[in-house]
Order: C-alpha cells, then sequence, then structure tokens
C-alpha cells in the first residue's frame, strides 16, 4: 500500500496530500491503496473539496477543531487557560536552551500548543517536534508527483545545496521520506520569540485564549527540486510555511508579524506558493514568501512553467496594434525580481520577445500599501 509507509492518521495524511498536490494526485493515492485505507482517505476527502478556493483554510478549521475536541489518535490535543494560569506564567519565563531535547524550543513550542496557544494543523509537524524533542533526526515527509528521486537526483541536490543537505538520509525501507540530523534550528528560535511576545500581549488584556501562531513543517528537504533559481528557500530548520488563523492569509496578518519579530537584519520578499505566508531566517535577517493572490502580489504577473503569465493575454486584448509594442511585468516562483516582456504587432499578431530583468523588486509591486514602508522601516529597526 503506498500510504502504508507512512506513521501517523492516515485521513490526516490523505488530507495533507490534497493540500499540498491537489485532489487528483489524493485520488491516485486512494486508487493503490487497500480497502481500509481507501475507506479514511474517503473520510478525509469528504472533509475538504480542493477545487474550492477556501478548502485549506476549511481543512485548517477542521482540523483545529479535532486538535481540541475529539482528536484521533497521535493528534496533538489541547486544553485552554486562563492569560493568569501558572502554566502560561511557566512558558513565557522558560528560556530554552537549544533546539531539541527537554528544554529546547521544540519542546516550548510544543507546551504552547497544549495551551491552545499554537495550532498544529498536520501530524507530520507535530512528530517533526516530537523528533527533536526525542533527540531523534528529523523526518520529513516528501512527495513528487512525477517521479520518484533516485540517487543521482540526490546526489545533485545535495551538491546544489552546498553540503546543507548532507545530513539528510533517506529513511529506511521509504520512497520519499528523509531523516535529517539539526542541530540547530535559527526558525524555531523566531517562532518562540514570536508567540511569547504574542502571549505577553495577551496577558496584558486577558480575555479568551488566542491561537497565535499556526506551523507547517519547518523541516524539508526537497530533493526532487532542479537547481537554479526556481527552488524555494526551505533550507531545513531555517524555514517554516505559516497559516494564519483567519480564512486567508493578508497583509495585516504580515504587518502584525513585522511587529512581533525580533529586529534582525532586512526582509527579502519573494513570490511563493498561495497556499501560505513563507518565513525563513538567512544570514542577512529574513525571508518572506508572498502569494500572487489577495493582498499581496496581483495574480495577473504569476509567470507559470512555460514562462507566460495572465498579463500577456490581457495586454494583447486592450493593446492597440496602432502602437506597435506593448508590454508586462511577471514574477517567477520563488524569485523577489520583476521581469519585463514586450511584445510587437507584427502580420496581424502580437509577437513577443523574451523575459529580461527590471530594477524593480517584488517590494515594488504589493498590492496593500501599507506593506512596502512597513517591510522596509522593518530594516532600520533596532
Amino acid at each position: 500500500m503506498v500510504i502504508a509507509q507512512f506513521p501517523g492518521d492516515r485521513a490526516a495524511i490523505f488530507a495533507m496530500l490534497q493540500r499540498t498536490l491537489g485532489n487528483a494526485f489524493a485520488q491516485q493515492v486512494i486508487a493503490s491503496s487497500g480497502a481500509e485505507e481507501s475507506a479514511l482517505a474517503k473520510e478525509s476527502s469528504e472533509l475538504v473539496d480542493a477545487s474550492e478556493p477556501s478548502s485549506i483554510d476549511r481543512l485548517r478549521e477542521q482540523t483545529e477543531v479535532a486538535a481540541d475536541t475529539n482528536a484521533r489518535p497521535g493528534q496533538p490535543t489541547c486544553k485552554p487557560v486562563a492569560s493568569n494560569d501558572a502554566a502560561v506564567t511557566a512558558l513565557v519565563n522558560r528560556q530554552p536552551t537549544g533546539a531539541g531535547g527537554p528544554d529546547g524550543y521544540a519542546a516550548w513550542l510544543k507546551e504552547a500548543q497544549r495551551l491552545c496557544l499554537v495550532t498544529i494543523p498536520t501530524i507530520m509537524t507535530y512528530e517533526q517536534l516530537n523528533d527533536l524533542v526525542a533527540g531523534r533526526p528529523v523526518r520529513t515527509y516528501e512527495f513528487d508527483k512525477d517521479h520518484d528521486v533516485g540517487p543521482a537526483r540526490e546526489a545533485a541536490r545535495k551538491k546544489a545545496t552546498k553540503g546543507k543537505l548532507d545530513n539528510a538520509h533517506r529513511a529506511p525501507g521509504t520512497r520519499q521520506q528523509w531523516d535529517i540530523d539539526l542541530t540547530v534550528l535559527p526558525i524555531l528560535e523566531t517562532l518562540v520569540a514570536v508567540t511569547r511576545k504574542r502571549i505577553n500581549e495577551w496577558q496584558k488584556v486577558g480575555g479568551p485564549a488566542p491561537k497565535v501562531l499556526s506551523l507547517g513543517q519547518f523541516v524539508r528537504a526537497d530533493m526532487w527540486y532542479d537547481t537554479g533559481e526556481k527552488v524555494p528557500p526551505h533550507e531545513p530548520g531555517a524555514a517554516i510555511d505559516l497559516f494564519f488563523v483567519g480564512r486567508v492569509n493578508t497583509a495585516a496578518d504580515v504587518l502584525e508579524l513585522l511587529e512581533d519579530l525580533p529586529p534582525v537584519g532586512t526582509i527579502e520578499v519573494f513570490r511563493d506558493n498561495n497556499n501560505a505566508l513563507h518565513l525563513d531566517r538567512r544570514p542577512t535577517g529574513y525571508g518572506l514568501g508572498v502569494p500572487a493572490a489577495g493582498d499581496f502580489i496581483d495574480s495577473d504577473m504569476a509567470i507559470d512553467d512555460n514562462g507566460k503569465c495572465p498579463a500577456q493575454r490581457k495586454a494583447e486584448a486592450t493593446g492597440d496594434p496602432s502602437k506597435g509594442t506593448i508590454d508586462v511585468r511577471g514574477v517567477v516562483n520563488f524569485s523577489s525580481k520583476v521581469l519585463r516582456r514586450k511584445a510587437t504587432f507584427h502580420d496581424g499578431a502580437w509577437a513577443w520577445g523574451a523575459w529580461t530583468e527590471t530594477n524593480e523588486s517584488v517590494l515594488d509591486h504589493l498590492r496593500n500599501p501599507k506593506l512596502k514602508p512597513a517591510l522596509e522601516a522593518f530594516g532600520k529597526r533596532k
């Protein structure tokens, strides 16, 4: 059975497959699974319709409810507490030492989750925290719908990352799971700092316990990616996908995050996938991945894998052939650079040239007017 190699709650894993790779791929996995697992997958697919724009948020809300009430075996549970509860005070006063072990950042975040202050939507993220607390290599669960990662692909990826994945080893008996030895996880230190500050604010005002942060996987190998610019900056232990508690990620989420992030260096903004906000630690400060949707990058600027973007179709439809030329701006995934492409009208049709670089960045094209000045101001904080 395809799914049998993955530990944890089966329905949650099928739901995760739907969220990350789409309903079609999840259905392929269902078709290759046994009767019992197919039934669990059907239960999962009934929870979430991946064809609807809000399915990610609905799944997130349902997994949060399950964690708070009738959790399946292996899912984290939590018990809400008051802002003046002794356990909350003990947590904010607790100073983690290192990433793993019973006194590390992972254990701190697990305690915040137990108090219903941090949400962990998927069992995979929770198991990664458990690995760190137990002192084990962190297992990353990765899925590639097109092909397996063979020895040559693994070797090329490790070479491209210049040693950053040398400590990643394929888990015995698995196809796409990797055990990664990690001792330094700067992203966990950042998450603890953000969570602590938000809990402190809650303690000042009281009221019902807020869910201050929702965590995605923070350790990935991304072995199937080719080299080059179109590789997400998701180095193990240095990055995480954040799912804020609202129905969609908005400019308000980023503006609040900027208030709570430790002021270290500057923030480079780049285009990322549309299902989360990405945050990573890097030598210069932080990286922030935003979607080509909503308050962030105009969806018309999203250059696809074939090198085209919706802005081209709109420009062709509205362009004036008598003027001879049209041009558009676009951004490829995982890049902070804005590109320009021109077309000339010739023989009754628009002929497009190649994409060329501009002096503009994603920061210059954020749709919400509050974002650019706030992100620029962050780099000046001390």
